[in-house]
């Protein structure tokens, strides 16, 4: 059996390496694991992020070629010559034997070869006639007829067959159905998002804890089950007697939308509400804008200076919402300013929201900046509608440890639920 062979194949993203790893090596090929990196740029920047995949596949079997065997040299027992000219080299009585009695046959065939017939006394072979097509009518729709029967000689045509001008319809091939994400597991997760060897890890739990105890299920329930342990979920404490939630995350994540959604759950639960933003008074007239329907105060502050006078404001408060300014993930000063102004509040709850735009890398980017500046010990995932998905976060939330607390939608805020999430990453 040959060994297997490894290539690397290098792409944009995962399904245009795996179309490649198709075109070029064919449906025969086992992919062995995927990352992600940077090509080109300068110093670091200006990058150009790919996904490279490799792959393993058995090589085609060698051709065996023959090997040509020296021809042997042939005595011939026939000749009349004398075969040995040195009386020393006598055989013995042996081999004279045998060439007396090979003898007989030498005369018998040098008879059979003088009875060889002459060529001009044989009897010719007979020659039958082509077989004779007759071209028939013009209409390319009719039958040609052939006029030959068993032994080459003509025979009756058969009769026309007229043509018949309705259509036939042709039955359509059923197309074939689309793989189920049954078939390949792992391959499914990893398209979701989720990190190769944490896939892999998945799926062989699955296989050795679950399927071998119940063959009949369904192994992609399996699979989805096993991921829903994984994931860790806390929600967010209502029964404090105070509690300062705070929101953080990049630009565009939804913060603002989520922190008016939390000043609704918990003015509905009937509690004492105040929204804090640490955003410019300009940016925060759009938290104003979101809650004015609450009863509640909202303080600003902005600077470092003005978070004491924040405080005695909402000292009275028995949830403090607070709202944050965007920040990316390499903006060192961005994360010191923004652990500068949270610093004095001494949050009960630090959540770090991930959009579903995020790609893995961005994901492992912001739970490492963010739990180093800040200690966040939640996740929030919101625009989850947006590709790649939920997938990220949910492998980075697992990598990490830290618990995912809630999913925003456009219109709502829902509590994390581990089993809701693997749903939505293995359908």
């Amino acid at each position: 059996m040959s060994a297997l062979e490894t290539r690397t194949f290098r792409a944009e993203n995962l399904e245009e390496a795996l179309a490649a790893v198709r075109t070029q090596l064919g449906p025969d090929a086992i992919v062995l694991r995927q990352r992600e990196g940077i090509v080109g740029g300068i110093g670091g920047f200006f990058g150009k992020r790919c996904v490279e995949v490799d792959v393993e596949w058995p090589p085609p079997s060698p051709q065996v070629k023959k090997i040509a065997v020296p021809a042997q040299a042939v005595t011939s027992a026939y000749t009349a010559e004398p075969l040995l000219e040195d009386a020393d080299d006598d055989p013995g009585d042996l081999f004279r034997s045998l060439l007396d009695e090979s003898s007989v046959f030498a005369s018998t065939l040098a008879e059979a070869i003088e009875r060889r017939p002459d060529p001009e006394d044989e009897e010719p072979v007979p020659v039958f006639e082509p077989i004779v097509v007759d071209e028939g009518p013009t209409d390319p729709c009719a039958p040609m007829a052939m006029h030959m029967d068993t032994y080459g000689q003509d025979a009756p045509a058969p009769a026309p067959v007229e043509a018949s001008t309705e259509l036939v319809p042709v039955a359509e091939p059923e197309p074939e159905p689309e793989p189920e994400p049954s078939l390949a597991p792992a391959l499914a997760l990893t398209r979701a998002g989720i990190e190769v060897r944490l896939a892999e890890s998945i799926v062989a739990e699955a296989e050795t804890q679950l399927r071998v105890f119940d063959a009949e299920e369904p192994f992609v329930n399996q699979v989805r089950e096993v991921l829903a342990a994984r994931i860790q979920t806390r929600r967010f404490n209502a029964r404090a007697r105070r509690r300062v939630i705070a929101l953080v995350g990049p630009p565009g994540s939804g913060r603002t939308a989520a922190a008016a959604k939390l000043c609704h759950a918990h003015a509905a639960m009937g509690r004492r509400v105040a929204a804090l933003s640490l955003e410019p008074v300009r940016e925060a007239m759009e938290l104003g804008k979101l809650t004015e329907e609450l009863d509640l105060e909202l303080v600003t502050a902005d600077h470092p200076g003005l978070i004491d006078f924040a405080l005695e404001k909402l000292k009275r408060a028995e949830v403090v919402i607070v709202d944050t300014p965007g920040v990316a993930s390499g903006d060192e000063a961005g994360w010191s300013r923004l652990a500068m102004l949270l610093r004095p509040l001494e949050a009960d709850e630090t959540h770090l929201l991930l959009p579903g735009w995020l790609r893995p890398a961005g994901v492992e980017d912001f739970i490492g900046v963010g739990s180093e500046k800040l200690g966040i010990d939640r996740l929030l995932l919101t625009h989850l509608h947006e590709s790649p998905g939920a997938g990220p976060a949910v492998s980075g939330a697992i990598r990490s440890g830290i618990p995912i607390s809630a999913t925003a939608s456009v219109d709502r805020l829902v509590p994390a639920d581990s089993h809701r999430l693997a749903r939505e990453i293995l359908p």
